[in-house]
């Protein structure tokens, strides 16, 4: 479990900062990956560049309208499915270790989904496979923290030892600096990762995975921008105290809904139903047909990496929660606004310039699955893509190309 992060870069350009954006009007809630471990690892696609070096919100005050439920008016349906056949035949060829893909478009214009290849065990996938999709599910936890404290329940500005005591907070971390990466607290070591491949049965506890985080490591918060899924592990735990609820069911509630056709796969929360894909076998990961990857992979996930579902509900929650239909705009410029560094991080939130518009979004990376959500508003857009890869071939495909890929194929239809 490797962590991918958005790309260090060119600033945001001016033009962007003042037009893109999302509003959010003020409704009432309705009812990664990155990955699970640490080191950062550059997205290879060319049109991709990150945030500038000043504080920046990629939202502002223009409201998306519903999305599209048919495909009617989507130009360049055929031609997004011919991008993911591309990637699985060039796979074959090139060996870049893509076994298969699913995808996903939701716009204003028009909905889409397709699949392409197999899942690890030789399953055909389908537009309707359930996939693993790591630190996307980072969104979806700040997302109800910053929740949370706009509904005064917590601050996001005092240390998050005020609600939650652990070792791994000595040096009074902020709620903020946990969400966006600056906490100063060190990924876990990779015995959490082999420890769970040996018991791929075992739904294990957020504070069981803390114990492998060394608490000797700790920096000063505050610090330069540092991805480490412990500090999601810490929220997880911190909303708990917070609502008296799981994690995972305070954030279902708060901000998926009962209809969000995704899944947040943990010792107190929901198992995904329907057709779930396998992982790769290659480094001895292996289905339990209950969670997926399986129970041991997806709660050392936990509040940083263990959320399910199918492309299509990932784009269609990503163009909710960046489009206006879950949060507040106070909220959702919130997660979307950038500290003064290069990192594009904001909390739970990449944010990236894409050919001169904002992208906003999250990518996962969890045993034997990588994923992008990207939603650009400008586009009135939301993309998600999600594959079965080969974890022994390298280097590990980028899906924030084939993304790309599917939003020139929008244009050119």
């Amino acid at each position: 479990m490797r962590t991918r992060r958005w790309q260090r870069g060119a600033a945001l350009p001016a033009v962007a900062r003042a037009a893109v954006a999302v509003v959010v009007p003020a409704l009432v809630l309705t009812g990664c990956t990155g990955s699970t471990s640490g080191g950062a690892t550059p997205s290879s696609d060319p049109s991709v560049s990150s945030v500038g070096p000043e504080p920046v919100s990629a939202l502002a005050d223009v409201e998306l309208p519903l999305p599209a439920a048919s495909s009617a008016k989507l130009g360049g349906a055929k031609a997004l499915q011919a991008v993911i056949d591309g990637v699985v035949a060039d796979s074959a060829t090139l060996n870049s270790g893509v076994l298969g893909v699913t995808a996903a478009v939701v716009s204003a214009e028009g909905t889409w989904a397709g699949a392409a290849g197999k899942d690890g065990a030789g399953q055909a996938l389908r537009p309707d496979t359930v996939l693993a999709l790591g630190s996307i599910t980072k969104t979806a936890v700040a997302a109800e923290v910053v929740h949370l404290a706009a509904t005064g329940r917590l601050d996001l500005d005092k240390p998050a030892s005020n609600y939650l005591s652990s070792p791994l907070l000595k040096k009074k971390p902020t709620v903020r600096q946990l969400l966006s990466m600056r906490s100063g607290i060190p990924e876990f070591d990779g015995r959490l990762l082999s420890d769970a491949r040996r018991r791929p049965t075992k739904v294990w506890s957020a504070r069981e995975a803390l114990g492998y985080v060394p608490d000797g490591d700790l920096q000063p918060p505050g610090g330069a921008y540092q991805y480490a899924t412990s500090n999601y592990w810490l929220l997880g735990l911190l909303i708990e105290k917070v609502t008296g609820k799981a994690w995972a069911a305070a954030v279902g509630a708060d901000v998926l809904g009962a209809s969000s056709g995704l899944a947040l796969q943990a010792r107190d929360g929901e198992r995904p139903s329907g057709r779930l894909a396998a992982p790769s076998p290659a480094l001895g990961d292996r289905p339990d047909g209950e969670y997926v990857p399986n129970a041991g992979l997806a709660s050392i996930a936990g509040a940083g990496g263990a959320m399910a579902g199918t492309a299509l509900a990932t784009a269609r929650y990503g163009y909710g929660l960046y489009g206006g239909r879950t949060l507040p705009v106070k909220q959702v410029r919130e997660l979307a606004t950038a500290p003064d560094d290069t990192a594009g991080y904001g909390l739970g939130t990449g944010i990236k310039d894409r050919d001169g518009d904002v992208s906003v979004g999250h990518q996962g990376d969890i045993p034997t699955f990588l994923n992008d959500l990207e939603v650009i508003p400008q586009r009135k857009l939301s993309v998600a893509l999600l594959m079965v890869v080969d974890p022994t071939v390298t280097p590990e495909p980028d899906p924030s190309v084939y993304t790309a890929e599917l939003v020139r194929a929008l244009g050119a239809g």
